[in-house]
């Protein structure tokens, strides 16, 4: 049909895009709708089809129109006579008029189309009065529609309208359920900030699938499709976990689901045949009966009064004039820039892989950079880890297996390549800087210890030599003086024995005098002793024998006395001597011994630090060498484990990229069959028809989204032969629509429709014809049976690793980039924050705090931003961010911590040199001290040492007079005892005398004792002279 003018009203496309895919907005003919006075003040009901192109979206709408124009008034059309008649199809010639449709391959409808006539209508129970809105889109996934393009359209639809009809043929697949949830998705995210979106946030979606085949299992209509689609989107508990998150998504998000089950419409709609040798006009003359009856019943479903569905924003009611608002807005926000891309499955997994790729091989960088930059001496080294730290990860990356063509390895090489130079100018300019700020200060250092060095050995030297000087020079002031000393005591010790002698001599002298004083005096006593001999007779024979035994007693101890007086003195003058002799020999050899030790230690000291110090430097060299030869150790390591897999890694490279390159390349022969292809006259049927049809499909022009024609030219670099075929419906006896002889279709041909069966044939022997079988080639080698069972072997094997790439759903992947940019945007505004602030750290734990300080910034701003995913997703990637700057944070705090640690050496170095000044300080006044301690020392010895003479002499006086007083007692007593003799002489005599008296008187002589009166006779004497008895003569 060449037109399709209405008489009342006109479709109007009010949103567009441009080669770039921006949005452009008509809105002239939305003020015209909207502001309408008929419909400003209404509330509105938004009708609304989306799908696939060229799946009859426009042609079912203009039915809708019919339905709409025979019941309800319009804003062009206000007496337009209603009916509550079924009969609103119209005559069975009559075209099909409204929004623009015809059979074929191409497109018709592009980017969103309103009609332009409101329709009109006031509820019978609650007055209400209401406007409906009837609106297409354009088809998705056409040849020249981008998927940016094709998600904006679906969101925009979505958010719009009230009521809407996604359309399906066939089956509802799963990769159409989950574009389904990135559209709605994207619907959110665009609208979130315009709208609150709590809860469902839309309302009525019907999924429409047509040419539905299995009436038998399901029958058409709305009761079967409900049953399709609970069945469809039942979660089980065996189901992975995408397919479960998908349907939760879709319950979530839609207020009402629903689905209705349309038959086949007939060859005659769908152009494969024609009607009355004419093409098909939309007249219902050339429908199945099962199709226009299922038609007729599911617009009268959705579009009578009951049914209709008042569009909510917020959760309330619009009106014309509100509603015009929200889609100006909705439109200006896909305007921006700011919208999550969307991508094809093969994007993002390419993507994924290779940024994971990236990131694992930039890891690889920094490991080895931050591993070995403590060893880095000077900065040739910096360039050299560099530049060896670089070719280890370019070399991981270009050994790593990846997917996607040449022009994503050369992208995504280019990127490490750029991540790798920027932290190489990070941490280079870094270590530089740090390398020159240490050198300098190790410079300065170095110069400063050489000189305190030199300054320290000479005076030691200096202080060596006159500590000598001065030992020397006190030692020989020592001798002289011990040898003064000892010349002054000998004297001092020779006078005192010429005083003793002269003592001796006078005490000699005065015991003479004495002597003869006491010879004189004996004398005398014995004269007056014979004078009273006489009276003493008796008593001095009773005390001779006790007088005789005690001088006895008295004589002996004297004796002994004298003896054990001599012994003493004898070793009182040896003890002085010997204490004198080892006190001076003992004041001298301590005064040698402090100053030696005192020396001695000063320098063991000064050596103990030097040696600590170098100890340390060499410590810490060692330390380095020990991690270049254990990275060198690993590395070889490394390099055996990667030579013992090395085989089996050629032989999955082999596989893995036997895709790369159309030489090693195994030949496809790619069919499509399909039994939509229903334009034999734009396309014929079979093969040479698919060809054209491919080839039309997959050109490339120049006016295509950069996307599309990336798909295009992948599938021509992958492939060497490219093929397709246009099969024919095989008849509604084949997809089990119609029985036949009521018997259920067996896969006989008889039941085939004729141009099925002929174009089957055609293909089959096209496909098995012995010219056209293609060998089995890999690696330009024909395999033979063994070969090529090795070969699927090993194809087995490569896909059962853990690590192949996983393919993401739309919706998955959109997300996950979406989250990774914001992450990456977060994390540089982090690392930007932090870089800016890290000069002014000072100590550790300024560092924590600093991370602590933006970190919270970080995921504030994570969590305030508007973000597409669910709060699993959200959890998910917040978790990643944090780990990311966790990461990023211990890295700069190695770094930092490496300067503190440097920072720490240096201060220890100038600590160790101003405690070395400190100890010289110490010492000189140590040594100072010392001086005048030796000199108080030799003070103190010498007045010692004349104390102790003058206390020897003392003492030696005190002996020598005590001495002298024992010789003068001795000689006394001698002088005693020689008169005790003599008196025992004379006694003896007299007693002689006596016994010859007593001779002749012991018979008649008595004595009396004075204690007891006892009487006794002198004869009886002796038998009484121990008794105890004191007697005396009687007179």
């Amino acid at each position: 049909m060449s037109s399709h003018e209405h008489p009342h009203g006109r479709p109007e496309n009010v949103l567009g895009f441009t080669e770039d895919s921006k949005v452009f907005i008509h809105d002239a003919p939305l003020k015209d709708m909207f502001l309408h006075p008929d419909v400003k003040h209404r509330k509105i009901v938004a009708f609304s089809i989306i799908g696939a192109y060229r799946k009859g979206k426009s042609f079912f709408l203009d039915y809708c129109l019919r339905y709409l124009y025979a019941h309800y008034p319009s804003i062009k059309y206000p007496n337009n006579p209603v009916s509550d008649q079924d009969e609103w199809l119209g005559d069975e010639d009559e075209p099909l008029v409204g929004f623009s449709w015809r059979s074929g391959s191409d497109r018709d409808t592009t980017g969103i189309v309103m009609w332009n006539d409101i329709f009109l209508h006031t509820m019978e129970d609650t007055g209400e009065k209401i406007a409906i809105l009837v609106m297409d889109t354009q088809g998705l996934f056409d040849n020249r529609t981008s998927p940016m393009d094709n998600s904006k359209i679906f969101a925009l639809g979505t958010l719009i309208s009230s009521i809407q009809v996604l359309n399906l043929v066939g089956v509802v697949q799963e990769d159409q359920l989950q574009y389904l949830q990135f559209a709605t998705e994207f619907a959110k995210y665009a609208a979130s900030s315009s709208q609150g979106m709590a809860g469902k946030c839309f309302q009525s979606l019907m999924f429409l699938i047509r040419d539905w085949d299995n009436p038998d299992e399901l029958y058409y209509g709305i009761e079967g499709g409900k049953k399709y689609l609970l069945s469809f989107l039942e979660i089980k508990s065996e189901q992975k976990k995408e397919l479960k998150s998908v349907r939760e998504f879709v319950h979530s998000s839609f207020e009402e689901l629903s689905c209705s089950l349309l038959p086949h419409p007939g060859k005659f709609v769908t152009g494969a045949r024609k009607l009355d040798g004419e093409k098909f006009n939309g007249c219902h003359k050339g429908m199945d009966h099962e199709f226009k009856d299922e038609l007729i019943f599911l617009i009268q479903y959705l579009l009578k009064p009951d049914r209709l569905i008042l569009k909510k924003f917020n959760g309330c009611n619009v009106k014309g004039h509100e509603f015009l608002e929200y889609i100006n807005q909705y439109f200006v926000l896909f305007q921006s820039d700011e919208l999550p891309e969307a991508q094809t499955i093969f994007d993002a997994t390419v993507e994924k892989q290779m940024t994971i790729l990236v990131n694992a091989c930039f890891d690889n960088y920094k490991e080895t950079v931050y591993r070995n930059r403590d060893i880095i001496k000077s900065e040739n080294q910096i360039d050299l880890l560099h530049d060896a730290s670089k070719n280890k990860a370019l070399l991981a990356f270009n050994e790593a297996k990846k997917m996607g063509n040449s022009s994503h390895e050369v992208k995504y090489k280019q990127m490490l390549e750029l991540e790798i130079d920027k932290l190489y100018e990070e941490w280079g300019h870094q270590t530089k800087e740090s390398m020159k700020k240490i050198e300098e200060e190790i410079e300065k250092t170095r110069v400063a210890l050489e000189e305190k060095q030199r300054l320290e050995r000479e005076q030691l030297e200096s202080e060596k030599k006159a500590v000598e000087r001065l030992i020397e020079i006190e030692k020989l002031k020592s001798e002289k003086e011990i040898e003064k000393l000892k010349y002054l005591k000998e004297m001092e010790i020779k006078q005192l024995q010429w005083e003793n002698e002269q003592k001796r001599f006078t005490a000699e002298k005065e015991l003479e005098l004495e002597r003869m004083k006491y010879e004189k005096e004996i004398e005398h006593k014995t004269f007056m002793a014979q004078q009273e001999m006489e009276k003493l007779k008796l008593e001095s024979e009773n005390n001779r024998l006790a007088a005789e035994k005690i001088v006895e007693i008295e004589k002996y101890k004297i004796q002994k006395e004298m003896e054990h007086q001599k012994y003493l003195r004898d070793i009182e003058a040896n003890e002085a001597k010997d204490r004198l002799e080892q006190q001076r020999l003992t004041a001298e050899n301590a005064l040698k011994y402090e100053l030696l030790k005192k020396e001695k230690e000063a320098e063991f000291e000064r050596y103990e630090k030097n040696e600590e110090v170098a100890k340390a430097r060499l410590e810490l060299e060692r330390e380095r060498i020990n991690a270049v030869r254990l990275e060198n150790s690993r590395n070889e390591e490394i390099r055996n484990k990667v030579a013992a897999q090395e085989e089996l890694e050629k032989m999955k490279s082999r596989v893995a990229a036997s895709a790369k390159k159309k030489s090693d390349r195994k030949v496809y022969k790619v069919i499509v069959d399909s039994d939509l292809s229903d334009n034999p006259d734009e396309h014929q049927y079979g093969t040479e028809g698919g060809i054209e049809y491919l080839q039309q499909y997959l050109t490339v022009e120049s006016n295509q989204q950069e996307q599309l024609k990336s798909v295009r030219r992948f599938i021509y670099d992958s492939f060497e032969e490219l093929s397709c075929s246009l099969m024919p419906h095989p008849g509604k006896i084949v997809t089990g629509s119609r029985k036949l002889k009521k018997l259920k279709y067996d896969g006989r041909h008889k039941g085939m429709d004729e141009e099925f069966k002929d174009e089957l044939v055609q293909l089959i022997d096209h496909l098995l014809n012995p010219k056209r079988l293609v060998p089995k080639i890999f690696n330009n080698i024909k395999l033979n049976g063994s070969e090529f069972f090795t070969f699927i072997t090993n194809l087995f094997k490569v896909f059962q690793l853990p690590n192949l790439p996983q393919a993401q759903t739309i919706f998955e992947s959109t997300v996950e980039r979406q989250m990774r940019n914001l992450i990456d945007s977060i994390l540089n505004d982090y690392k930007r924050s932090v870089k800016e602030e890290l000069n002014l750290v000072t100590n550790r734990s300024m560092i924590q705090i600093l991370h602590d300080k933006y970190k919270f910034k970080a995921i504030l701003k994570f969590n305030e931003t508007k973000k597409m995913g669910t709060d699993q997703h959200h959890a998910k990637f917040k978790d990643i961010l944090e780990s990311s700057i966790t990461k990023e944070f211990n890295l700069w705090k190695s770094q930092k911590e490496n300067y503190f640690q440097e920072l720490d050496d240096f201060r220890e170095i100038q600590e160790a040199i101003e405690l070395e000044k400190v100890e010289q300080l110490e010492m000189d006044n140590l040594l100072a001290h010392m001086k005048l301690k030796l000199n108080q020392l030799q003070h103190e010895f010498k007045l010692k040492s004349e104390e102790i003479l003058k206390l020897e002499a003392i003492k030696k006086e005190k002996k020598i007079a005590a001495l002298s007083q024992k010789m003068h007692e001795e000689t006394l007593n001698d002088l005693r005892l020689n008169a005790l003799f003599e008196l025992n002489e004379i006694n003896r005599k007299k007693e002689n005398e006596l016994q010859k008296v007593k001779s002749k008187q012991e018979s008649t002589v008595y004595m009396t004792c004075r204690k007891c009166k006892l009487k006794i006779k002198f004869n009886d004497l002796n038998n009484y002279s121990k008794s105890g008895h004191d007697l005396m003569f009687d007179s």
